[in-house]
Order: C-alpha cells, then structure tokens, then sequence
C-alpha cells in the first residue's frame, strides 16, 4: 500500500529536538523527553517530531495548499511529548495552527536565550538555611590552687596555707548546641562549618564531608565553650552566671553548603548579642 503521507526525514526530527533542547514545546508541560534506558547502549525518547499542518489530507490541520517540501520542511514541525502530541491531534480546532506556531517560537526562543546566557530551565529553588544557638548545661572544676594562697613556714619549709576562700584554678565550662535548619522545600546539600577569625569554640561537631539536609529538617551540632580561670569560687560564679552569650562575642563561623543544582553558597556567621546572624560571602 503507498504512503501518501509526508513524513519528516530523520534529520528534521533531530533537528527539531535539539532546536527546543528535548523539552515538549507544550508551554503548559514542559516536559524532557530524552533520557536514559536500563540497557546502557540504549536511550528512552518520548519526544514526537508533530506537524502543524497535517502530513496526509484528513488530518488535523491540513492545508491543501502546501506542497510535499513545505510539509516536510522544518517550518511544519513541532517537538512534543508523546502525550501532547496525542492532544493536540484530538482537539484541532483548540490547538489550531496558529495556536501551535506560538509554541515553537517561544519554545525556540527559550531554548535560544537559555544557551545565550549560558544558564538551564529548571526548577530549582536556593534552599533556605537558618540556624539557631541554644544555651546546654554548664560546670566548673577545681585544677588546683594558685601560687597567691597565703604561705607560712611549717618546720623550716614553706607551705601553702589555703584560707576559708582559698583561690583556685578553675576549669569552667559551657555546652551549647549549634542547630542547622533548611527552612525550605529545597535541600542542602555537603554543608560545612568552619571556625574562623582568631577565637574559636573549644569544641564543635565536625560534619561529614557527604551529607545532606532535607526539606524542612535539622541538623544539631554539639559544641562547648571553655576558660581557666584564677580566683576564688566567687569568682567561678560569677562566670558560671553569665550568659554563653556574652561570652562568644567575636567568634566567626563559616557556613557553605551546596543547592540542588551544585551551586554552593558561603555565608559568615557572626553572633551579635549571642544570636548567630548570617551574612552571604558568595555564590
């Protein structure tokens, strides 16, 4: 049986694919229509070279006025995805052949300034990183008392002779936990933090190298701020009181974490009146 239908060459389907980066021109949908198979050698596409004026007469769209080359020329095609391609071809008079010109050109024009700015169509979103600092248990510790003790001689030697208040070395130290939250519908991916600048916590959860922060998730990071301090319990005390806050001020932190699409962001974290507050290096 002859065909009478006016069918694209194989380079013309290419071409038409390629021209609107294998997406379905469909404003409405979008979608990629080439990816990979389960058998290596292979690949999946979905995609259907259209035309926009029927290939054969009693199709969707015919124009009787055209010639073979016009019908199979470029100019009469249309990448879609196999479902659009379908719809198309069920309602004509909705998507008339203006309807489907408008399609292509935009679709080509996307297509054209995505390349021309060197950037993708996507869908992703910059996650949304936060983070909070919360106050844990504290503690002091006697490391032994201080050369400034009152001494007496006690059989030819002399002794410290440590008073009611006796002053000591103290080790006082202040937990706290660092918490990491993605306050976002986009994760985070191999977040880091650093400690920079010249002071630093005596200790803070190191994170792996390979991590990731879901969608509305935290991470909490351990952390502890230590002294020495010379004196006596009073004195101890009055460190003991004060708030962990009061205490960091000038210490940096550096927080680098990467989004969906393996952009990383770099941000300094400073603490201002003991809230941890965020400014953007780069991206």
């Amino acid at each position: 049986m002859a065909n009478n239908r006016d069918e694209f060459s194989v380079l013309t389907k290419e071409i038409l694919a390629k021209r609107v980066s294998y997406l379905c021109s469909n404003p409405d949908c979008k979608m990629v229509t080439v990816g990979s198979n389960q058998i290596p050698e292979k690949a999946t596409n979905i995609g259907i070279a259209c035309h926009i004026t029927a290939a054969s007469p009693g199709g969707p769209r015919y124009d009787d006025t055209l010639s073979t080359e016009e019908r199979q020329s470029l100019e009469n095609g249309i990448w879609l995805c196999a479902n659009c391609a379908n719809l198309i071809d069920r309602d004509s008079k909705k998507y008339s052949v203006s309807v489907l010109m408008g399609w292509k050109i935009d679709a080509e024009f996307e297509s054209q300034e995505r390349l021309r700015k060197g950037i993708r169509k996507e869908s992703y979103q910059e996650p949304l990183i936060e983070v909070e600092f919360k106050s844990g248990s504290r503690s002091r510790s006697p490391m032994g008392y201080s050369n400034k003790n009152p001494t007496e001689i006690v059989d030819g030697m002399r002794v410290m002779v440590p008073g009611p208040v006796p002053i000591i070395y103290w080790r006082i130290q202040k937990k706290f936990e660092f918490i990491i939250i993605n306050n976002s519908t986009s994760p985070a991916y191999n977040i880091q933090i650093e400690s920079i600048g010249v002071r630093h916590f005596n200790h803070l959860d190191k994170l792996p190298t390979k991590n990731n922060l879901p969608p509305f998730q935290n991470i909490v990071l351990n952390g502890s701020w230590e002294t020495l301090k010379e004196g006596t319990y009073l004195v101890a005390d009055e460190i003991m009181k004060a708030k962990i806050s009061n205490l960091i001020e000038g210490i940096s932190l550096r927080l680098s974490y990467e989004s969906e699409n393996r952009i990383r962001k770099i941000f300094n974290i400073e603490f201002e009146e003991g809230e941890p507050v965020l400014r953007k290096v780069q991206s």
